[in-house]
């Protein structure tokens, strides 16, 4: 995972760890796109974009203007989505179950000739409405030169 070796998520509050590792997710998410290898950079993407959603709702100022039905897992990436969109923080334009199952394909190397640039687009309109971008990559933890 793009995280490894550049974070140590035991010694950061949950909150902090979710935010960099959704912001290192998407750094690496974009580089694999730029190196053509389009499933492992969805995958990734996907990543970044559950990170961020973790991250949204581990904030008690942000989760408590969400409508969450009562008895509804908060720690489910799925329901946080839905909430997100329940309460219009996100517009729906991407469609989490289009997300999984593009994900779903990456991960079975299903994805040939697969133009990234839509979700990819998407997924951060998604991230700056949540806060998660803008964000300056020097600020962020460098990389080892054999990351793949």
């Amino acid at each position: 995972m793009p995280h490894f070796g550049l974070m140590d998520a035991d010694s950061m509050a949950p909150e902090d760890a979710e935010l960099l590792r959704a912001r290192l997710h998407l750094r690496a998410a974009r580089r694999r796109f730029l190196q053509g290898k389009v499933s492992s950079g969805v995958s990734v993407l996907f990543d970044a974009f559950m990170s961020s959603l973790r991250w949204y709702v581990l904030s008690p100022g942000r989760l408590v203007s969400l409508k969450v039905e009562p008895g509804t897992d908060i720690n489910d990436e799925r329901n946080i989505f839905e909430a997100l969109v329940r309460s219009r923080v996100l517009d729906g334009k991407l469609s989490f179950d289009y997300f999984n199952q593009l994900t779903e394909d990456a991960v079975n190397k299903k994805l040939c000739n697969f133009d990234y640039t839509r979700v990819l687009r998407d997924v951060e309109d998604a991230m700056t409405v949540l806060g998660v971008m803008p964000f300056d990559e020097r600020e962020l933890p460098q990389e080892r030169q054999d990351a793949a």
